[in-house]
């Protein structure tokens, strides 16, 4: 409860940061902009749309976490929620073109494609698409607008998390690649961003679908 205004305030602040983005793009091409909306790929039918998949469990995960009482078992929900955040690859891709229209580019279904490391086929991190993303909003006049995935995202989080690298100890987070100890303000303060981040992008994906009646 003493995080409300924390969350609260990382609410407003991401989107104040996002929300052009999406404005700027609808005035400089609407049709690429409902591209972008609709994340158009191809012959897809129903069923294909990871970043639904991803909206319907992030719910299910915060409203079974509330009913959670045991502290370690909260703890490791929201952290593998918050690895499951930041490693979404629909608000990445979706800010990618919208930063392509402002840009006068077409919409690009795969603006991240999977890289080839000796013959295997791997995805980007997400810090190499928050790079990406940083150098094309610095293109077009706007870095503010990266600044949410950069504030929401701590690598060796990440890492330990999806690498199972980490311990629980009397509040605190501790990894061991690198060595750190994260307290338990610390987390929540960083589970509190990717909260608002998520809803965030997520309302004004949802809103400005919702602004079209056909």
């Amino acid at each position: 409860r003493r995080l409300v205004p924390y969350y609260k305030s990382k609410t407003v602040e991401y989107w104040n940061c996002l929300q052009p983005l999406f404005e700027k793009a609808q005035e400089k091409c609407e049709f690429e902009f409902i591209l972008t909306l609709l994340r158009v790929r191809g012959l897809e039918d129903a069923g294909w749309d990871v970043f639904e998949n991803t909206e319907r469990l992030f719910q299910k995960m915060v409203s079974l976490s509330n009913k959670v009482r045991d502290f370690e078992t909260k703890r490791h929900l929201f952290l593998w929620l918050y690895g499951h955040t930041v490693e979404a690859s629909e608000p990445y891709e979706i800010a990618a073109n919208l930063m392509r229209v402002i840009q006068g580019d077409r919409y690009n279904g795969w603006n991240f494609p999977h890289r080839t490391v000796r013959g295997q086929s791997v995805p980007q991190s997400p810090a190499t698409k928050i790079k990406k993303l940083q150098a094309m909003a610095q293109s077009i006049g706007m870095p503010g607008a990266t600044f949410p995935f950069v504030d929401v995202f701590d690598r060796n989080l990440r890492n330990a998390i999806f690498h199972s690298d980490y311990s629980l100890y009397r509040g605190e987070v501790r990894t061991r690649n690198p060595t750190r100890r994260y307290t338990n303000e610390d987390i929540l303060n960083l589970l509190n961003k990717a909260l608002a981040f998520f809803m965030v992008f997520s309302n004004l994906l949802h809103g400005a679908i919702a602004s079209y009646t056909e």
